[in-house]
């Protein structure tokens, strides 16, 4: 894998699939909304069946995946992908702590908000590209155990539930239930 590749684990439902996507001094938020392709490549492929990645399906030298099949771009590692490219890079960016069900994925993170941005629904909606980064995240699916990683691109397309704020415990919730009912 050379340096201007970066490994990710992508969901596409009801697969995962690991590889390296090459970067070509982009960032890969840049490559899942460049609207001159429809289609994401990645090399050195192994296609899971589980998000656990326990139970490989296939080793594949390089697989194109359609965009509009993507619900998670995962980067599992804390490296920036292209520090050189984010001009913004050491500025302080606003954040929201978010909660998102994407597809079949329950996922807890901070949003970075674009700069002097005071709605983050204006945000999502408007300012945020198709795919949108949570950062500090922590996904859990249906079948899988949490795991915690530096980055996640949800594609919008898949939102069902966004929420921002903490997230209250189910004891908690239950217990503001049964006392806002007394």
């Amino acid at each position: 894998m050379s340096s201007d590749a970066t490994r990710v684990i992508v969901a596409a439902s009801p697969y995962w699939i690991a590889g390296s996507i090459w970067l070509n001094e982009k960032r890969i938020q840049d490559i899942l909304k460049d609207s001159n392709t429809n289609f994401a490549r990645f090399t050195d492929v192994q296609i899971y069946a589980d998000a656990d990645r326990t139970s490989c399906v296939a080793t594949l030298p390089y697989a194109m995946v359609p965009k509009d099949r993507i619900e998670l771009v995962i980067l599992p590692e804390a490296r920036h992908e292209a520090p050189v490219k984010r001009w913004n890079n050491f500025n302080v960016r606003t954040t929201a702590k978010v909660s998102a069900i994407v597809s079949r994925y329950y996922i807890e993170g901070e949003l970075q908000l674009p700069p002097s941005t005071l709605d983050v629904m204006h945000a999502l909606t408007q300012q945020l590209g198709s795919f949108f980064p949570i950062v500090g995240a922590s996904i859990v699916a249906a079948d899988s155990k949490r795991m915690k990683v530096p980055v996640v691109f949800a594609n919008k397309r898949f939102l069902s539930c966004f929420n921002t704020g903490d997230p209250a415990t189910a004891e908690n919730g239950a217990a503001e239930l049964e006392s806002s009912l007394s």
